[in-house]
Formats: C-alpha cells, structure tokens, sequence
C-alpha cells in the first residue's frame, strides 16, 4: 500500500492519464496503487515528476507513506 493514488487524485489526473505520463499501462498502475504490485524507486521518483509537472510537490517519503482514514 502507497499514497500514490490520493496524489494522483490531488493532481487532478485520471488513472489512465497518468499512467500514460508515465510511461506504463494502466493495469500496472492500478496494481501499485492497490499494492498487488511493489511501486520500485525509480518508478516512484518518475511519479514524482509527473505529479510536479501538475503541480504537486512531493519526495518519496510522501509516495510510500500510508494512508490513514482518506476517502480514496
């Protein structure tokens, strides 16, 4: 589990929007943002990128930080 989807969501960005941007299909996405699939740190600073690039400003500490009582 990741906070990579409530960034997501902040930066406005649909599902496949974003996995666009980085480079990946959606499927894998969805999969990191479940946690079925470990988010890797390069992919992670990649996320960052596309994040700052729609203006959300994050480091890694705030991708791999779990989420507590969001409405995803």
């Amino acid at each position: 589990m990741n906070n990579l989807r409530h960034l997501r969501k902040q930066a406005k960005v649909s599902r496949d929007e974003f996995a666009m941007a980085m480079g990946v299909r959606p499927v894998t996405l969805t999969a990191w943002e479940n946690g079925t699939r470990t988010l890797m740190p390069e992919k992670a600073k990649l996320a960052i990128a596309v994040l700052a690039e729609r203006g959300v400003y994050v480091g890694l500490d705030a991708i791999y930080a779990v989420p507590t009582g969001r409405a995803a």
